[in-house]
């Protein structure tokens, strides 16, 4: 009987803080384990590491670093340099037993999966997940040029989330590696679409909702300053904050709502385990991001049923498409924000058509099994294409 083939999977965090931990964990669970033996990298004991454990999938903790940063400097650089170099030796001892096939990145924030994968001379694949400078305002320790010759150079195949990313990768990657494989999201596949809403969930109140890390590039300013400009105009609205993030940054949303307003208008729930409750319960999901390499939480929230106004920025047009099944503003405009908000609250019919059409964009086009599937083509593939390499050399 032929032996599934082992993957290391290396993710750059230790815990759930954002939708490329998500998609990853989500991808390991839901592989086929007749095919794939996962073995997971991580940098540091948490969240994943609990969860992997109570699915018996084997974890290899070692601590490694990025390779940008938002303020580099030559000490920075060769720390992070020297480190990843020592935790490198540290790895290949702790992996010499394992027995791996091919290797997996899950992120660019870290080249320890590539430089591993050259160590023991196996084929890599680096699934690129964010835009680091865009999303993060992160530049490259050795510039970008050099950076993506790096991924280039030491990638058998290169999966991409989003046609931007797509785009800006294919700059830099042969085309014959590219690969544009979307999220899937759990439950789409195994639970019943839900029944589209028709308007408001109650007659006298507008909730909306803004799902994700807090941080300047995700918005939540743009949702405050339109929640008041809402409120100054007589519509009874509030707004929920899911998240978490830096005690300044979450100080200065606090403060801008203090400023306006609307502060007893804000509510800070916090990190939520089960997003799903909150698209539950609101009536309308924002996605304010100035650049998202996806849109996990327009997905979500389409899933859910609950109509979504996003942002015409990153990979959020990918799944939006404006006016059928959600509605897309220009970053930052808070005013145009407001104004599509007042638009869907009182318009009942362009509600319920978003709501309906939201549910079937998730359902036929976001299902884990999809996006499992295909990445597990992309990693036999490689495994093939490096069969067939070994063969003729």
């Amino acid at each position: 009987m032929k032996q599934p083939a082992r993957v290391l999977f290396v993710s750059h965090q230790g815990n759930l803080r954002g939708g490329a931990d998500q998609s990853l964990l989500d991808l390991i669970l839901g592989l086929d384990r007749a095919r794939f033996a996962p073995v997971v990298l991580l940098p540091r004991i948490g969240q994943m590491a609990d969860i992997l454990s109570q699915h018996r999938i084997k974890t290899v903790i070692v601590s490694f670093r990025a390779w940008a940063d938002q303020h580099n400097n030559l000490f920075k650089i060769g720390y992070r340099t020297a480190f990843n170099a020592v935790s490198l030796v540290r790895l290949a001892r702790r992996l010499r037993p394992i027995p791996v096939d091919v290797v997996y990145s899950n992120s660019l924030y870290t080249p320890i999966g590539a430089l591993l994968a050259r160590y023991f001379n196996l084929p890599h694949i680096w699934h690129v997940r964010e835009l680091m400078y865009e999303d993060f305002g992160k530049t490259y320790d050795f510039g970008v040029n050099w950076s993506m010759r790096f991924v280039d150079q030491s990638s058998a195949q290169v999966i991409t989330n989003s046609t931007i990313i797509d785009r800006k990768m294919a700059r830099y990657i042969s085309e014959k590696k590219l690969n544009l494989i979307y999220n899937g999201f759990p439950g789409i596949d195994v639970t019943p679409p839900p029944v589209p809403r028709s308007g408001l969930l109650s007659n006298g109140e507008v909730v909306l909702c803004l799902v994700g890390r807090i941080a300047p590039h995700k918005g939540q300013d743009d949702a405050v300053r339109a929640l008041a400009q809402l409120r100054a105009a007589g519509v009874n609205a509030r707004l929920r904050l899911a998240g978490t993030g830096h005690n300044e940054h979450v100080a200065a949303v606090k403060t801008l709502a203090t400023d306006l307003g609307v502060a007893e208008h804000v509510i800070w729930e916090g990190f939520v385990e089960n997003v799903q409750t909150i698209y539950a319960t609101t009536d309308i999901t924002l996605m304010c991001s100035r650049s998202e390499a996806f849109g996990r939480v327009v997905v979500e929230a389409m899933a859910a049923g609950c109509p979504v106004i996003g942002t015409r920025a990153g990979g959020v047009p990918d799944i939006i498409t404006d006016g059928e099944n959600g509605l897309l503003y220009e970053p930052e405009n808070h005013e145009a924000l407001a104004a599509l908000v007042h638009q869907l609250a009182v318009d009942h019919e362009l509600y319920g058509k978003l709501s309906a059409n939201g549910i079937a964009t998730a359902y036929s086009r976001f299902t884990l099994r999809q996006y499992v599937e295909a990445v597990q083509a992309v990693i036999e593939k490689t495994l093939n294409n490096n069969v067939s390499a070994l063969d003729s050399a």
